[in-house]
């Protein structure tokens, strides 16, 4: 679980950045010894001129014998120096006792003209020669400080190399650490999110991974809604067609025992053409019902696209209105429509007309009787016209106007089967304005329950020649 773990994007990116650590200090060791190797060489190659300085301003132009004495002179003064002094032909004219003879064919190096370098030998001596304006050639020596002082930087440089790796290593934990944890934590709470378990929302980042955090949780959230409302649209099918068996069951079994008592001529059931118009009745409501919960499924499946054109509301408002005269007639309800003469709006006019019919047919059946109905307009912001629908002195309780819009719901418990009371309408007006997108609300107020819905106004198109 550890090699796991370690080996996750922790350790990838605390080796990653180990290695580049590294391979910084490797190549800052390598140049700063070069550096640090050249320094010394230079240091030591002044000093050597800088000591040498006033014997070769002394030999210049003198002669042998001149040489030989300037130089035991210089010699008794700086003893720790060994040199001899060649001259062109090659032969030495004077050396120290400590003077190493050098191969000057195969080891002097003469890139530069006023210093021949020679470098170290074995013995650790620094030898470096100086030509002179007569010929004659220097060729001094002095024992090396420059081994001493570079082994001691060397091994300081080495410390505080590994000091700053150590370091770099300890930042670079902290470093892979604080990048992978939101990795890690993202990972794991997508992971708990497959499963659908809970998240908590994510901690607030203003990068790059903060984004991409909430991008993730906002999907999260997006897929639990889509969940839940798949497995509300489930339940309210589960519910819609255990309630259409219920509804379907009762008149079919009733139909059947009216059916089977005139076959076999019990009792009253022998008037054969009172009880086949009975039959007739109930099958024309049941054949209505199924047309009802067919439009519904289209409705909700997509199947039902609305065609929108200009529509005079009002015109389609007192259509309707007329086709329940005899209703509210024999309830002794008076429907008062207060809309103006020109009411032009966009919509599907077949889709309206159903809006409107099972709208006011459910207001005249829960008007009380000599009540009344009254239809009005208002504008609204956006381009909209709210119309309203207002059956005076009815209430609905608040239980009831939760659910008033579910298939087969009604206010009696008993679920009582009035003619044309299926239970049905008020789902198709709802379904029917979800589908032509249009805003709607069936709410009690101080004169009653009030239905309302807002309605696009219509705008002319003008075509350009």
């Amino acid at each position: 679980m550890k090699r796991k773990t370690f080996f996750g994007i922790y350790g990838k990116v605390m080796s990653y950045t180990l290695l580049i650590l590294l391979g910084v200090v490797i190549v800052a060791a390598m140049f700063f010894s070069g550096q640090i190797s050249a320094t010394l060489e230079n240091m030591e190659r002044q000093q050597l001129s800088n000591v040498f300085a006033p014997l070769m301003d002394q030999l210049g132009g003198k002669s042998d014998e001149e040489v030989i004495s300037l130089s035991e002179e210089f010699h008794v003064k700086n003893a720790a120096f060994e040199f001899y002094v060649q001259n062109e032909e090659g032969e030495i004219i004077y050396k120290t006792s400590g003077a190493i003879i050098l191969d000057t064919d195969n080891e002097l190096d003469k890139s530069n003209d006023d210093v021949y370098f020679y470098g170290k030998e074995k013995n650790d001596k620094f030898q470096m020669s100086m030509p002179l304006p007569s010929g004659k050639s220097v060729y001094m020596s002095a024992k090396s400080s420059g081994d001493t002082v570079y082994q001691e930087f060397t091994q300081k440089t080495i410390m505080v190399l590994l000091s700053l790796f150590i370091i770099g290593g300890l930042a670079a934990s902290a470093f892979a650490y604080r990048i992978t944890r939101p990795i890690k934590t993202l990972a794991r709470n997508t992971k708990r999110m497959s499963k659908l378990e809970f998240v908590p929302p994510p901690v607030a980042r203003k990068d790059e991974i903060g984004q991409l955090a909430n991008d993730v949780y906002r999907m999260y959230e997006d897929l639990k809604a889509e969940i839940e409302r798949e497995r509300e649209m489930e339940e309210s099918q589960r519910y819609f067609f255990s309630a259409a068996s219920h509804e379907l069951k009762t008149p079919i079994a009733s139909t059947l025992i009216l059916l089977q008592g005139m076959l076999d001529n019990v009792g009253e059931y022998k008037d054969h053409p009172q009880y086949l118009r009975e039959c007739i009745k109930k099958m024309k409501a049941q054949s209505k019902m199924i047309s009802e919960i067919l439009e519904i499924v289209r409705l909700t499946d997509g199947t039902i696209i609305p065609n929108y054109e200009k529509i005079e509301v009002g015109e389609v408002v007192k259509s309707v209105v007329a086709s329940y005269e005899t209703l509210t007639e024999a309830k002794e309800q008076q429907i008062i429509v207060n809309l103006p003469d020109i009411f032009i709006c966009k919509t599907d006019r077949v889709m309206l007309t159903r809006v409107l019919s099972n709208v006011i047919l459910n207001a005249a059946q829960n008007t009380p009787e000599q009540g009344e109905i009254s239809i009005w307009n208002q504008k609204q912001k956006d381009m909209k016209i709210r119309l309203f629908i207002l059956n005076k002195g009815a209430k609905i309780d608040t239980e009831t106007l939760s659910n008033i819009f579910e298939p087969f719901y009604r206010e009696d418990k008993a679920r009582s089967s009035e003619v044309n009371r299926s239970g049905l309408g008020l789902t198709i007006v709802k379904k029917t304005l979800d589908c032509m997108g249009i805003v709607f609300s069936l709410e009690n107020n101080d004169d009653g329950v009030c239905f309302w819905m807002d309605l696009p106004v219509y705008v002319e198109s003008t075509t350009e020649n």
